[in-house]
């Protein structure tokens, strides 16, 4: 759905829930003293997101965040799952966050477990816990 393919969850109406699993780090935290590496990973060592280069030293600008993205997701039940021990996220800033978004989406889940970042079967069932318990 064009360059923004994540942003197709604000306009289709048919995405009755969204579940994001070891994510993201904001993008206008991530620079580059960050255990992650900052936004050159994007930019610089993927190719993924080339014209974040232009933000390089100046992430504070950048002028698409996860914060307003999950805050548009609302009303639609939301889950995040993000790790304490994902080298990808910096949970602190994650954790920052979800606290700006808390108050302007109701329907947000987060939880930090005391883990790595993976998808294994464990993850499956928790993710299939709260779709079954989020359904209408």
């Amino acid at each position: 759905m064009g360059k923004w393919p994540q942003l197709s969850v604000l306009l289709d109406d048919r995405i009755a829930r969204v579940v994001v699993f070891s994510g993201f780090t904001p993008f206008r935290s991530d620079t580059d003293q960050s255990k992650t590496g900052g936004i050159r990973r994007w930019w610089e060592w993927h190719a993924l997101l080339p014209k974040l280069g232009l933000f390089h030293g100046k992430e504070a600008a950048i002028p698409y965040d996860y914060d307003e993205l999950m805050a548009a997701i609302g009303p639609r039940p939301l889950l995040v799952v993000s790790p304490e021990h994902d080298w990808h996220a910096s949970i602190a800033d994650v954790r920052a966050c979800i606290e700006q978004v808390k108050g302007a989406h109701p329907a947000l889940t987060f939880e930090a477990p005391d883990d790595i970042n993976r998808f294994q079967s464990a993850q499956h069932h928790r993710v299939i816990q709260w779709l079954e318990a989020t359904s209408n």
